[in-house]
């Protein structure tokens, strides 16, 4: 029979990993026992609650194959230290009841280590994540366009550069000067200080909360444009689920095999179908009911008869605009008569967009009237054949 297993963010950074040996002993204490760590998550395995004490040690040798990794372990469970888990540099060892021998303190030359270590990536990579991030919301936010307020996902990327760049700024700081602080200390000899958790949860906090913020925002900012019937998310959400798929696929055969992607799989596709269903349940393509008393170019203002070949209204909203629809009018002969209606939420956000939209229009044909009656501004074209 399976044991209960626990996932838990795990995320302590590199110079902290001493706070797990605290950790891990008072979560054996409780009935749970660290089976492995990943960059991310460490799984703890139910058992009978025991006294144990770990200690955290970092694997000096050059070489890290298979072999070698085995040969360090095999030693240390002579001198009578049972190996718990490990994880790139990183080797968890256990001794039980009252068997609290010492261990041989890690030497500074040993945890120079981890500046070479692959343990760097994740707060490496956290960081490029934000600056490249920020760097994307640059372009909206220096050179807005219209479109840029009127769904929650185009908002997000308007508006998360200013709000996220000061943490960024913090993230990088903090990170630099501790890694700078605690590599001087190793050139000058002396080893790592053990951390308190409550101090290692701080920084663990600092780097990866802000990282955590901006991609959960992003996130329901797309789940929001799908509750309104906005058909693009389904592009936007297609190669994130694939790729999260791949990877899935890639991890389970690793470590677990093929039976393991089944479930995994099922989860994944019934959470896009249920997204996408919904989104396409309410994006109404070919007929469409305009609000009430909302003003709409038709055919019937143009010269002529006209044949309707088919209609199509696209419905979103936003922080910035509580209504924004798009109402088109297609001929059989190409004529069409287009409207594109703004509600917005403020004279703010009106005078944004009025500019954004006036400014887009310089140097194209007449043919169009653009309105501003307070919140709400009205575009509409009417186009021959």
């Amino acid at each position: 029979m399976k044991k209960e297993e626990k996932k838990v963010f795990w995320g302590f950074l590199p110079f902290d990993y001493r706070v797990s040996e605290s950790l891990f002993s008072r979560m054996a204490a409780k009935g749970w026992f660290i089976k492995s760590v990943s960059p991310y998550i460490a799984v703890f395995e139910a058992d009978e609650p025991k006294t144990r004490r770990y200690y955290a040690r970092i694997y000096a040798n050059e070489d890290l194959g298979e072999k070698s990794r085995a040969k360090y372990l095999e030693q240390m469970n002579k001198e009578g230290f049972r190996p718990a888990c490990d994880y790139d540099r990183y080797f968890w060892f256990f001794t039980e009841g009252e068997d609290a021998r010492a261990v041989p303190d890690t030497a500074s030359s040993d945890e120079k280590r981890l500046f070479g270590s692959a343990v760097w990536r994740k707060e490496i990579y956290a960081l490029i994540l934000l600056v490249l991030a920020a760097g994307f919301g640059a372009v909206k936010l220096y050179n807005p366009s219209y479109t840029s307020f009127i769904t929650y996902s185009e908002f997000s990327r308007l508006v998360l550069l200013p709000a996220f760049l000061p943490l960024i700024v913090l993230f990088g700081a903090c990170i630099l000067t501790w890694a700078l602080v605690y590599r001087a200390k190793l050139k000058r000899g002396e080893a790592l200080p053990v951390p308190s958790e409550r101090a290692a949860k701080f920084r663990r906090l600092l780097v990866f909360g802000p990282v955590f913020l901006f991609f959960t925002l992003l996130l329901l900012a797309v789940i929001l444009d799908a509750c309104t019937g906005y058909a693009k998310t389904i592009l936007l959400i297609s190669p994130i689920a694939l790729v999260a798929c791949v990877a899935l696929i890639i991890r389970a055969l690793k470590k677990r095999g093929r039976a393991a992607i089944i479930g995994r799989l099922v989860i994944i596709i019934a959470i896009i179908v249920c997204i996408a269903v919904y989104a396409l349940g309410n994006f109404q393509t070919f007929s469409a009911e305009l609000p009430e008393n909302a003003p709409a170019a038709t055919l019937a203002m143009l010269d002529g008869e006209h044949v309707l070949k088919k209609t199509s209204y696209v419905q979103t909203s936003s922080p910035a605009v509580s209504l924004h629809f798009i109402y088109k009018e297609l001929a059989e002969d190409g004529a069409s008569a287009n409207t594109e209606y703004f509600n917005c939420r403020s004279a703010f956000f009106a005078d944004q967009i009025y500019a954004c939209i006036k400014k887009a229009l310089v140097g194209t044909d007449t043919g169009y009237t653009l309105t501003r009656d307070g919140n709400v501004i009205v575009y509409q074209e009417l186009k021959e054949n």
